[in-house]
């Protein structure tokens, strides 16, 4: 990665980085003393610079450090999310791609306005304090592919009330969630408890107000667990994980006359312009017409498909 400031090039408001040693990849980087991304933003899978398409394949160190974004949506071909890349950014929420593979260290730091955030199943790794200091942030959904909650990762979440650890997870470090002592409900898919070997894991208020669900069958081995058995009320509850997403039916999108038809709406539907500014925004199931001028290239987000359309 380059040095902070440092950039590539420029497609559309968003800044890149070149990836060396790759076959036309690019990382989205931090932008230029004069510019901080605001608004929502829409990273496109693909970018074309001087005649030549490249796949944006990262989020880069410290990308969205500082920036006053309030929401992101990232294309399929994102694998990793770098050291620092939203911290202290005020997000409200964020869409993690089913490709995702690693979140960096503390990637959303200090994120005041995020309120909840689902790891897909594809993640294997999370680093150290990823999260941590998110003090809006509510709920916590953990996919079945990580293994370790590394230390600080939920650290200072004060307002944190759900949590759901995926059923890989064998191991959480020092002070994964010290301080969270909003949390009253705790489901853990492992039938094995994770080894807990650190140190303020849990605020030590959970232990008695929280309540622990465990699959059927488990309540006795987390009981005899170090740090588990200290939760005054284990439940047994048949729990589930992240389950795909079923994309065989997506929705149809048109455009023309002034209007952009969405037929199957399948949730919230957004339209941005070509520089990544939210236009329309709505909530529908079944059929939606949008109005929107003429004359412009938009994208359209669906939660199930994005696709660019022009009036």
């Amino acid at each position: 990665m380059s040095d902070y400031g440092s950039y590539d090039f420029v497609v559309d408001g968003i800044y890149y980085d070149i990836l060396s040693g790759t076959d036309n990849e690019c990382a989205v980087s931090d932008p230029d003393a004069s510019h901080l991304y605001s608004g929502e933003i829409v990273i496109p899978e693909r970018v074309e610079y001087n005649g030549t398409t490249y796949t944006v394949t990262a989020i880069g160190d410290g990308a969205f450090t500082s920036c006053n974004v309030t929401g992101v949506s990232m294309p399929n071909t994102v694998t990793a999310i770098g050291m620092s890349a939203f911290q202290y950014s005020a997000i409200t929420g964020i869409e993690l791609p089913s490709s995702l593979e690693t979140i960096g260290e503390v990637a959303f730091n200090n994120c005041p306005a995020l309120t909840s955030v689902t790891i897909p199943n594809s993640v294997t790794r999370i680093d150290m304090g990823a999260f941590s200091g998110c003090q809006s942030l509510r709920e916590v959904v953990i996919g079945n592919s990580l293994t370790t909650i590394s230390n600080n990762t939920f650290m200072l979440c004060l307002a944190l009330e759900t949590v759901t650890i995926g059923s890989s997870v064998t191991e959480i470090g020092s002070n994964a969630f010290m301080n969270c002592s909003a949390i009253k409900t705790i489901n853990s898919l492992n039938p094995t408890p994770p080894s807990i070997t650190g140190s303020y894991v849990f605020a030590d208020k959970v232990y008695s107000t929280a309540t622990l669900n465990v699959p059927v069958g488990a309540s006795a081995a987390y009981r005899d667990a170090a740090v588990w058995q200290n939760f005054d009320n284990i439940k047994e509850s048949t729990l589930s994980g992240i389950t795909a997403v079923n994309t065989q039916s997506r929705p149809v999108i048109e455009a023309a006359d002034g209007r952009i038809t969405i037929k199957g709406a399948d949730g919230r539907v957004a339209i941005y312009d070509i520089s990544g500014t939210l236009v329309n925004s709505t909530d529908a199931r079944g059929d939606v017409e949008i109005a929107v001028p003429d004359g412009n290239i938009y994208i359209v987000k669906t939660p199930s498909l994005t696709v660019k359309v022009a009036m």
